[in-house]
């Protein structure tokens, strides 16, 4: 539903002790396994747990969790699953954001020129103080150790997602969004931010996607547009839900909005 023209993974069996994929028969380390799934992932964010879960409730008919196609001139410019009111939101910010390129082509007489990538502005005082959340860490086993894969082709895929940190009983306490494997960002939040750390692992708390999109660079949603859409879902759902904002980028500061 999601996925640009990829395949459906395998399902995995669970070892002896559990867990997916962690030791190979015979007890030895499967290092070299753990790093293949982290550079998949890292290529095809939209194939993490996280969004995965989430395409199954839009496929089970949950309430409220959708599918979203918007068509441009050239094909497909943007698909996403979540609600339909980030989708509305979603969809305006995208209107937005071309409107304004084709404004800013008009006045300079020049061709439409995608916006440039943002400018991350997560607040990373106190990374270094801040141990290491081991309990949560040793709950994602395969991408604890996730690192950014080394530079490759520029992809044609945009990927942004929507997620929220929620506590025991499944109320969200804070919403920000990511460009990355979301499984690796909740890990990075965890890090950076004792509220994030406190929240899940003394508190019991968890992390959920709740809106995940595609976008096409060669349809007109480059990392500067996905940027505004998904920061114009967060804000959405923190005024709408009444949610606290995890300090995050700030899409147009470079471009002059």
């Amino acid at each position: 539903m999601l996925a640009p023209g990829t395949a459906r993974p395998r399902p995995r069996r669970p070892t002896s002790s559990g867990g997916y994929g962690s030791r190979r028969r015979g007890g030895g380390s499967t290092n070299e396994t753990r790093a293949r799934r982290e550079a998949a992932l890292s290529d095809q964010p939209w194939q993490s747990p996280g969004v995965l879960a989430l395409v199954g409730q839009a496929t089970s008919g949950a309430r409220d969790v959708e599918p979203m196609l918007i068509e441009g001139p050239r094909g497909t410019a943007l698909r996403a699953v979540g609600s339909s009111d980030d989708h509305r939101v979603a969809g305006d910010a995208l209107g937005k954001c071309v409107a304004r390129r084709k404004e800013r082509a008009a006045a300079n007489g020049g061709m439409e020129v995608l916006l440039p990538p943002p400018r991350d502005l997560r607040d990373d005082r106190g990374r270094d103080g801040l141990p290491r959340v081991k309990e949560y860490e040793d709950a994602l086993p395969d991408l604890s150790l996730g690192r950014p894969s080394r530079a490759k082709a520029r992809s044609d895929y945009i990927f942004g997602a929507v997620y929220e940190h929620v506590d025991a009983c499944g109320r969200p306490k804070l919403v920000a969004s990511t460009s990355i494997t979301p499984e690796r960002q909740y890990l990075e939040d965890g890090r950076s931010s004792s509220q994030v750390s406190r929240l899940l692992t003394a508190e019991r708390g968890s992390s959920r996607v709740v809106w995940a999109g595609i976008g096409r660079r060669n349809a007109g949603v480059g990392e500067g547009e996905m940027a505004v859409i998904r920061q114009a879902v967060v804000d959405d759902r923190s005024s709408r839900l009444r949610v606290e904002k995890l300090a995050g980028i700030k899409p147009y500061s470079a471009h002059g909005w």
